[in-house]
Order: C-alpha cells, then sequence, then structure tokens
C-alpha cells in the first residue's frame, strides 16, 4: 500500500533512508509518501514542488534493501507522478545506479542530461523529465 507519510513513519524510514539529512520537512509538508507491507514501511518518495528550474522534482526514492526488486519503487515513482499531477517533473540519479536508471527507461522518463563530477568520485548526476497531462476533471475546471 502506498499512502502519505505520517511523523510516526520517520524512524521506520531513518532505518534504511541512504540519502543526506532526514525526510521531516518533507512529511511534515505532505511531500513524502511511503509504501507499507504488513504494516512496516519499506520504501519512500518525495518531491519539491517548483524544486528544479521552477519545475517539480522527484527529490528521493529509496526502497529498503530487503524489498528491492519487488516492484516498490516503481509503485512509488507512480504515486508521486499521479500526486504532483499535470505538468512537467524532472528526477535526477547517479550514473551508476543501474537500477534506477532502467526504471526510468521502462517508465518511459526522457533524458535531459547531465552534470559530470556532481558527487562523490566524480559520477555524474543524470536528470530525466516527464510531462504529465492534465486530468479530464482539470481540464473542465
Amino acid at each position: 500500500m502506498i499512502r502519505p507519510a505520517l511523523l510516526e513513519d520517520f524512524t521506520a524510514i531513518d532505518m534504511f533512508d541512504i540519502f543526506a539529512g532526514d525526510r521531516h520537512a518533507e512529511i511534515v509538508d505532505n511531500r513524502l509518501l511511503v509504501a507499507e507491507i504488513d504494516g512496516h514501511v519499506v520504501g519512500y518518495v518525495s518531491w519539491l514542488p517548483g524544486g528544479f528550474v521552477g519545475r517539480d522534482y522527484i527529490t528521493f526514492l529509496n526502497v529498503d534493501p530487503s524489498h528491492e526488486r519487488r516492484g516498490i519503487g516503481r509503485a512509488l515513482l507512480q504515486a508521486a507522478e499521479a500526486a504532483i499531477g499535470a505538468g512537467r517533473v524532472f528526477v535526477s540519479t547517479e550514473d551508476d545506479n543501474h537500477a534506477m536508471l532502467a526504471l526510468l527507461r521502462v517508465e518511459g522518463w526522457i533524458h535531459a542530461g547531465a552534470v559530470a563530477g556532481a558527487n562523490a568520485g566524480d559520477r555524474a548526476e543524470m536528470f530525466f523529465y516527464k510531462d504529465r497531462p492534465a486530468r479530464a476533471e482539470e481540464e473542465t475546471s
């Protein structure tokens, strides 16, 4: 099940979170969704409205290593796209994150470019975008 994160999820997220910082602000701002299996948080995705050149930006996608390769990352990515809504959205990953690169290809994300040497070990940060069409109810509003 994918659902909005609650402050009570913070400890569970922190147990497997590989990214710098913590996810507290995203939870408080309702910009973080979690994947839950049998009552346990096993992944999350967060985003920042207008966070990349004025466009929405998916900032973090992380799945507990014990639950990888089960479609959880894909479900979280799709849920984030739906939560963000219409318009262009960006995401990025390091050039050696083969699982994420494969997921982005399968999900139809378009390569937008890279920033060489952006990460430790001089790894490039690869940027992708996807255009989200307006939903029917948005077009008639």
